[in-house]
Order: structure tokens, then C-alpha cells, then sequence
């Protein structure tokens, strides 16, 4: 459990009621409204927060809005009866964008040859790309009009500054008016996460659940916050177990290694910025977070009249190379059905063009997306039952409802998978397996790359991230790093039992394995 009575005492006093990105510049309330995550338990406990006026803002995790005054009233009790996962006040997060100038003159696309689609033909509509961003002007040239562009909400432009979502919309699927967008016919929809002069943490998680819903796809999130909010987390995550792919900016500050959230979230597809010279651009952040970069420098994007007369500006910022990675990821996905969202991250970092001599840097990840490479590339093994990084992530009631599925049960005595890690992106794959009474579990582990750890942790243990004497009474057994290794554990008890084998991630930042498990009596 990740909240407790002191954070939501905190919460309703607006110790983090700030925005994202430099809190010091965003605007503060005073008594902010107060979102709940509750455990999947509390389903039939919520009457209380009907009567009260409180409003759902998720389902899938179950995810509440509650004014300050309500929070402090129910909250306590909530969480006195375990059914609080986690607290956070209902702040504002800032669009990413590092400069926007005047577009004196049509440009030539060099974003296009960048990313090597130079002379390829985009597809017809296939998946879709939603943007969760500030309003979407359906008025402009660029999208009136234009066919398979539907608003997931109610969208408003209401102020100059709500330009960053037709922006972002027009690099993945401007008509061609004056600028094309990288996939001109894309599936475009749009979720208006723009409230109290900015983005706001219960729009976006909203946002974030409604694409979720609608299938899997492309989510491009080009904002960020330097503050970690694990209700954030969660719903991405469960967008990602639904088969969305997401999309992150890596952040505008460079001189500070860290990307923001939700770019440094694992299950997230992190881009920096490039220039047409292939270099970083000077604003783009250095993180390990990061998996790709994209052109994000002087790219020419729509914007509503109200901030141009023009309708257009040149744009600079990783909030621009995210929405042309999110384009040519939905591109290549229709033209490569069969992926799945984890087949398809790593489809594109094997892929990606290098730049410079290192495999994998901190500047630009993997490399720049190459999207000729990406569609005619041999298809990576599907990364199997993720996201599951921890125990929370595969017990049933935990993040989610259903938890995943046992490897061994009463049925089923063996199982074989192939699966991946990365240190920053997917450091740990835990599973369930079930033991019979006075029965034996044999686990092996053998490397096709790079290193891992394996453990095995009894039935009632929290989370794999236990250290000292919890560590000492949950963990049941351990290998060492090395290319292969069994551990085998007894079930003493008179009756099955559920441990969680964990595979992590060892000393090289990303491998490889087989996992292999027998049960017998």
C-alpha cells in the first residue's frame, strides 16, 4: 500500500498541489481537489463516496475525485479499512515545448528523411494514435474536414495558449493543406485534457483510461512532471496490459539527467529531440529512461489562429519528436498487424539508426527511429504477460483486478517461456506458479543475452523489493547471475501453494532468457 493517513493529511493541505515541469511557475491552490486510488476490493465500499458528490475519474484502477473537504472527511476511514492504494492532489502538468517562433516560409519536411520515410507510401487508417493533450482545433485547415478524427471529448480552444494539442496532432496526421503530418491518414483521436489554465492530472488519467478502452493503439503524452505519481503509473501501466503502446517526451532541461514523468515510467517509450543534423538538440534532456530519438527541432506544426494569425509555427521541443515517433509507430503497426505493443518497442530499438559509437546512450537511447528499417525487419518473440514487474502487478486484487495466470497448476505441471528485461524500462518479470502439497519446484533459468537474477518468494510476500528481516522470512530461494541456473524449492505444508518466481534484471542493461518450470508431488 502506497498511501498513508500522514500522505492524505498532506495531500488535503496541498503540500503537492503544485504543477508539473517547475512547480515555482505554475499556479497553486490553496485547498485542491484530492484523487484516491482504491484497491479492486473496495468495489462494493463506494456509497459513500457516491453520496458525497465524489466523481470517478477511472475505473480500471478504480480512481476518484474528491474535493478537500470530502477528502479529509472519508479519507482517514477509507484508509483505516486498507482500502487506499495511493493519494495525490489533483495537480497541474505542463505541456513540453522548448521554443515556438513565427513560420516565415514553408519548409521542406526534413523530419520525413530524418526518420528514413523519404519515398515510402503512408497506409491507409489503421491504428489509431490518441493524443491526450490541450484541445484539438477542428476548425483548422489542416483538420477540417478530415476524415477518421474524432473527439473523444469535448474540445476547447479557449485561451492563445491552448496550442500544444493541434500541434502535436498535426506532425502525426495533418492533411496537407501546407504541412503533411507523418501519417496523413492516421486515426487521430483527441482527449482535451486542459483545465484550470493547464493540463490536469485527473484529465490526463482519464484520458489515459478512455484510449485504453477504445482498443489497443498508439498514446502519445507529450508533458511532463517532475513529481511521481503512482495512481499516473498505474493507469499507464493498464492502458499497456491492454495492448496500447505509450509515448512519452523525455523533458526540455538539459543540464539535468532526468527525465519526467511520465517519460521515466517502465512501459514507456521515452523519445529525445534531434536536429536535421542528426545531432541532440540543445534543450533535449539526457536520461537512461530514454529508448529513441526523433526530429524535434524547427519542425513546421498547425496551430489554432487565435495563437498565430498564420495558423502555423516552427516548433522546437521533444514533445514534437514524440508526436512524429507516435505517427510512424501507429504507420508501422498497420502495416505490421500481428505485433503486439511489446514486439513492436523492440522491433523499433533493434532498428533504430545509431548515433554515435555507443549501443545504447543517454542522449538518444537506442538511436533515431528508422521507419524503413522498422517495417521490413525480421518480427521479435512477444515479451509475455507484462507488465509484471513486481508482485502487486500479478496478484489477483492487486493493480489488477485479475492479476495474471498461474505457470503451473493442479492441470498444468510444466511450463517453458522466452522473455526480456531492461534495466530502467522492465527490471524485473515476476510470475505465479502453484506447488502441490509436500510437492517440489523445479525453476531454471538460461540466458540467450546479457545476465539476470533468479529468486523465489513465499505466498505472502508484498513486493520483491524487500530487503533486511522481510527479506529473510518471504525469500525462499536464490540463484546467482550466470548464463544458467536451476534453484528448486520444497512445499512443506499439507496443502498447494502460490510462490512468485522473480527474474531480474542482473548487471547488463538489457538480456534475454528461458524460464522453465516443473512441479511434482
Amino acid at each position: 500500500m502506497r498511501a498513508t493517513v500522514a500522505a492524505i493529511g498532506a495531500c488535503i493541505l496541498g503540500l503537492a498541489g503544485t504543477a508539473a515541469g517547475s512547480d515555482a511557475n505554475m499556479p497553486r491552490t490553496s485547498s485542491p481537489d484530492v484523487l484516491v486510488e482504491l484497491i479492486a476490493r473496495a468495489g462494493l465500499r463506494l456509497d459513500g463516496l457516491h453520496e458525497a458528490g465524489a466523481r470517478r475519474v477511472a475505473a480500471e484502477p478504480a480512481i476518484w475525485k474528491l474535493t478537500a473537504a470530502t477528502a479529509a472527511r472519508l479519507l482517514p476511514k477509507l484508509e483505516r479499512d486498507g482500502l487506499v492504494r495511493s493519494v495525490a492532489p489533483d495537480r497541474v502538468i505542463a505541456p513540453l515545448d522548448a521554443t515556438a517562433r513565427p513560420s516565415t516560409s514553408v519548409q521542406d519536411a526534413w523530419w520525413v528523411r530524418a526518420l528514413d520515410a523519404s519515398g515510402l507510401t503512408p497506409p491507409a487508417p489503421g491504428k489509431r494514435v490518441t493524443v491526450v493533450d490541450t484541445g484539438l482545433d477542428f476548425n483548422h485547415p489542416e483538420f477540417a474536414g478530415r476524415p477518421n478524427t474524432v473527439a473523444l471529448n469535448r474540445q476547447e480552444i479557449t485561451s492563445p495558449d491552448d496550442f500544444h494539442g493541434t500541434a502535436i496532432s498535426s506532425l502525426i496526421g495533418a492533411q496537407g493543406k501546407e504541412i503533411r503530418g507523418i501519417y496523413p491518414r492516421a486515426r487521430l483521436y483527441e482527449w482535451d485534457a486542459s483545465e484550470k489554465g493547464g493540463l490536469t492530472l485527473s484529465a490526463i488519467i482519464a484520458g489515459i483510461e478512455a484510449a485504453a478502452r477504445a482498443g489497443p493503439g498508439v498514446i502519445n503524452l507529450s508533458f511532463g512532471s517532475d513529481a511521481d505519481v503512482p495512481m499516473l503509473d498505474d493507469v499507464i501501466l493498464e492502458a499497456f496490459r491492454k495492448g496500447s503502446l505509450i509515448v512519452a517526451a523525455s523533458g526540455d532541461s538539459r543540464g539535468f539527467d532526468f527525465s519526467p514523468y511520465p517519460a521515466g515510467y517502465p512501459h514507456v517509450l521515452t523519445v529525445s529531440a534531434t536536429d536535421r543534423h542528426d545531432n541532440v538538440a540543445t534543450f533535449s534532456s539526457p536520461s537512461s529512461a530514454i529508448d529513441l530519438a526523433g526530429p524535434g527541432v524547427d519542425v513546421k506544426v498547425a496551430v489554432p489562429r487565435s495563437h498565430d494569425p498564420s495558423g502555423y509555427m516552427l516548433a522546437s521541443g521533444t514533445s514534437y519528436s514524440a508526436a512524429l515517433v507516435s505517427g510512424a509507430l501507429a504507420w508501422i503497426w498497420t502495416r505490421r498487424p500481428k505485433l503486439d505493443n511489446t514486439q513492436l518497442i523492440a522491433l523499433v530499438r533493434r532498428t533504430a539508426r545509431k548515433l554515435g559509437s555507443e549501443r545504447i546512450s543517454n542522449d538518444t537511447g537506442y538511436g533515431l527511429l528508422d521507419l524503413r528499417a522498422a517495417l521490413s525487419a525480421p518480427a521479435p518473440p512477444p515479451d509475455p504477460l507484462e507488465p509484471n514487474d513486481d508482485i502487486q502487478l500479478v496478484r489477483p486484487g492487486g493493480i489488477f483486478q485479475h492479476g495474471s495466470p498461474l505457470l503451473t497448476s493442479r492441470k498444468k505441471r510444466t511450463a517453458t517461456l522466452e522473455a526480456r528485461l531492461d534495466q530502467n524500462k522492465d527490471p524485473a518479470d515476476v510470475y505465479r506458479t502453484w506447488i502441490p502439497a509436500r510437492g517440489l519446484l523445479h525453476v531454471t533459468v538460461r540466458t540467450h543475452t546479457g545476465d539476470v537474477a533468479l529468486r523465489v518468494w513465499g505466498p505472502h510476500t508484498p513486493t520483491i523489493m524487500e530487503r533486511g528481516r522481510s527479506e529473510h522470512r518471504d525469500l525462499l530461494a536464490t540463484g546467482s547471475l550466470g548464463g544458467r541456473h536451476t534453484i528448486e524449492v520444497r512445499n512443506r505444508s499439507t496443502s498447494g501453494e502460490i510462490v512468485y518466481i522473480d527474474v531480474s534484471a542482473g548487471v547488463s542493461r538489457t538480456s534475454s532468457y528461458v524460464l522453465s518450470v516443473a512441479t511434482q508431488t
